[in-house]
């Protein structure tokens, strides 16, 4: 008897792990689009499948269009995690996904890279964690697992620097702290003794061991190491030149932006790389480009709720491409999901999405589109929405007026 209920238990266990981990099948799909602009719409999909309910929104961008644009988001501070919402508004983009991981604790950083026009705000993971970093160059995007190699010259002599604006047990790492990462550098406590060199226009302006954290210069940077490290102590004298050098793979200079993800997920038109770590159906994030790269997709997939069940990585894949992504990348998912829009440009972001955790989650980064058509409050045309989608002899006709500019954009 005993044996029969064993044998009975993983029966139920294996048929209840393929029901959870099965491919869903698209029953009926209800699609709604509303404009943000001439180059760019919300789209939001909510669907019936074989395993349950779906509800996906989508920001579909024009980059072809020269009134829109696409790039990371972050934090002005990175080492301080703030909901999306607040992020966006920093940036006045009209929408906004969330990025991808990044350290739950405080402080707080990105894995992988940000890096734009004002430099290095996050330098990417090293090349074994295979954390892939989308590129915005002249010629088009980029995904790739870039292999970071970063030294410090101290008068001439070569000191490797293991990663900038993060934290890591801080060992035999050294690191660099920018003023993108905040205000003060880490300091030292009871647990952590640390050497922290103040460098200003690189020229080494102070060392302090086993002190309190320390202002970051804009013009500047802060060193930091385990005090344990002697022989590294003796390198540093105030007044010696101190001169970052970064190799990339690419020359900073002739790179829009650059920000990472969780995995390649879309290549080339095809399912590419799931991430082990992050199996299983849950809510989704993902940024995708099209074949010609005239397109980018913004989307999210609730999950975890009986309205939305959530995505493996193998449908999210699948519906990328559907969409129209020849690549993208999955992001950050889980409570982490979100996606805000500020259609009116007035900085009222609306969460469109429903985060399983049932409010926005504090992060550091994420990916803005952004509308940049004059202001006109013109009205060009009207929009009628109505509440139901079905109506009855006699019944009251509720629905919504939206009005909009002659560039498409919503006027509030």
């Amino acid at each position: 008897m005993k044996r029969k209920l064993i044998l009975l238990t993983l029966i139920i266990a294996v048929i209840f792990s393929m029901s959870v981990n099965a491919e869903m099948k698209t029953i009926m799909t209800y699609r709604t689009e509303t404009s943000l602009s001439y180059g760019m719409k919300h789209i939001n999909f909510v669907r019936e499948t074989t395993e349950g309910p779906l509800n996906i929104n989508v920001v579909e961008i024009d980059l072809s269009n020269a009134y829109t644009d696409l790039k990371p988001i972050y934090s002005n501070e990175i080492s301080i995690k703030k909901p999306l919402s607040v992020i966006a508004r920093e940036w006045h983009s009209t929408a906004a996904i969330n990025g991808e991981f990044y350290s739950i604790n405080n402080p707080s950083f990105p894995f992988g890279a940000i890096i734009d026009q004002n430099g290095i705000i996050s330098a990417p993971n090293s090349f074994q964690f295979g954390f892939p970093t989308v590129l915005k160059k002249s010629e088009g995007f980029d995904i790739s697992v870039l292999d970071p190699k970063m030294k410090l010259l101290v008068n001439g002599i070569d000191i490797p620097i293991h990663t900038i604006n993060k934290v890591g047990a801080l060992d035999g790492e050294i690191i660099l702290l920018n003023s993108f990462w905040g205000k003060q550098s880490l300091g030292s406590n009871v647990n952590r003794q640390l050497v922290e060199v103040l460098v200003r226009d690189d020229r080494v302006n102070s060392i302090h061991i086993g002190e309190n954290p320390i202002d970051i210069p804009h013009n500047g940077f802060v060193i930091v190491f385990n005090n344990k490290n002697t022989a590294l102590i003796d390198m540093f004298e105030v007044g010696a030149t101190a001169e970052i050098v970064v190799d990339l793979g690419f020359d900073i200079n002739h790179v829009a932006w650059a920000a990472g993800g969780v995995n390649h997920l879309v290549k080339d038109g095809q399912a590419f790389n799931y991430n082990e770590s992050v199996l299983g159906r849950h809510p989704r994030t993902a940024l995708g480009i099209s074949k010609e790269q005239d397109t980018a997709y913004l989307v999210t997939v609730d999950g975890r709720s009986r309205h939305s069940i959530g995505m493996l990585q193998s449908e999210l894949a699948s519906f990328l491409i559907e969409l129209g992504c020849w690549n993208a990348l999955n992001l950050d998912g889980g409570g982490s999901t979100q996606m805000v829009l500020d259609p009116y440009g007035n900085g009222d972001y609306s969460v469109v999405n429903s985060p399983s955790d049932g409010r926005e989650r504090a992060m550091v980064s994420g990916f803005g589109a952004f509308n940049s058509y004059p202001a006109n409050f013109e009205v060009k045309y009207l929009e009628i929405i109505p509440k139901k989608a079905t109506l009855f002899k006699n019944q009251i006709f509720d629905f919504d007026l939206r009005a909009y500019n002659k560039y498409s954009v919503p006027i509030n």
